[in-house]
């Protein structure tokens, strides 16, 4: 059975969710040292939204709820240690995303071998310089920031037309797939895109908004109307038989969203083409 959320643990993370105001990255660091994760927070708090978590399995619930840009975390830790974590991260369909950096004092061949071996995507030794990791974090940030631009381009131009290579471009075409398979259906809902996809609402928000710039809701609207403007282009439809194909509820509505989506109407999109 999937791990579900722990009503303690939300509740905690919804304090923190004040942080969540801003479109800021989100780092969540698993550290059992209260100093050393003041430390941390207190370095990066500038740049990163900051999410805490004492073990591993704090840790692990607050991926699940807050669904961070990035983990770092400590190895040697009570309750569920960093490689555990990170195991677990990289086992489940809803975190398997989730970059991890790990931090240890244990400076060995064979502990660096497991931690990378358990899916991190670095090994940092301590002590180390901050200004190191920090340069790291901003890397993997950047990272994800160009790959969400770059597919976001390729879904609003070739909804239908991604190539399953990376885990972040299969998730993607498990979207699409399902809104295409669904795109006539007036009812189809975010809830449902979820259940369909087997994660979480909260998951499937914060994916979809890493990856395409994006709500859910909007996401699936901006694809009906770019499905809408390939068939208007066929230029054998009726605005109203379009409408209907794409899961608008009526003309109106199709009509008002288009153009707001478009920037003219539909009876005028690509006229001179």
């Amino acid at each position: 059975m999937a791990d579900q959320i722990d009503d303690d643990h939300i509740s905690a993370v919804e304090r923190e969710q004040t942080h969540y105001a801003t479109k800021r990255p989100t780092l969540l660091i698993v550290e059992d040292s209260d100093d050393f994760r003041y430390f941390l927070k207190d370095s990066l708090l500038d740049e990163y939204n900051i999410v805490e978590a004492v073990n591993g399995k704090d840790g692990w619930q607050k991926a699940l709820f807050c669904h961070p840009n990035l983990i770092i975390s400590d190895i040697a830790m009570p309750v569920m240690d960093g490689i555990a974590l990170c195991n677990k991260v990289k086992n489940d369909s809803r975190t398997f995303h989730i970059p991890m950096i790990l931090l240890t004092a244990a400076n060995t061949e064979e502990s660096e071998i497991n931690g990378l071996g358990s899916g991190a995507i670095d090994y940092i030794t301590k002590p180390f310089r901050l200004p190191a990791l920090q340069r790291k974090i901003r890397n993997i940030i950047k990272q994800q920031e160009a790959f969400r631009q770059t597919y976001q381009k390729v879904v609003e131009i070739k909804p239908s037309q991604v190539d399953v290579q990376t885990p972040d471009e299969e998730f993607l075409q498990q979207v699409i797939l399902t809104i295409e398979q669904n795109i006539s259906n007036t009812n189809f809902s975010v809830a449902e895109l979820s259940a369909s996809l087997l994660i979480s609402r909260s998951t499937l928000y914060n994916r979809i908004l890493e990856l395409t710039g994006k709500a859910p809701l909007d996401f699936i609207k901006s694809f009906r109307l770019k499905r809408g403007s390939q068939l208007i282009d066929k230029r054998g439809f009726t605005i109203s038989q379009v409408c209907y194909k794409v899961g608008f509820k009526s003309p109106k509505t199709f009509v008002k969203a288009f153009k707001s989506e478009f920037g003219v109407i539909p009876s005028k999109f690509n006229q001179d083409a």
